[in-house]
């Protein structure tokens, strides 16, 4: 499976490789988490879902 994106979080140090489906469905669930609290968030942007879930110690970047 190819390998689509790259995460580096700063608070462990570690890198995650994703491919395509993986980092669809982990958006989704974070997403999911937020929705659940509030409807506003079912339109936020990537990078606003991933700050609020994940703080801006993480790091991603798409594999081209």
């Amino acid at each position: 499976m190819k390998i689509t994106h790259v995460s580096f979080d700063i608070a462990d140090g570690s890198f995650k490789f994703y491919t395509q489906l993986e980092w669809h469905n982990m958006i989704g669930e974070l997403r999911q988490e937020l929705v659940e609290d509030d409807d506003y968030w079912a339109d936020g942007t990537l990078e606003q879902v991933l700050e609020v879930c994940l703080g801006d110690e993480f790091f991603w970047a798409e594999v081209k």
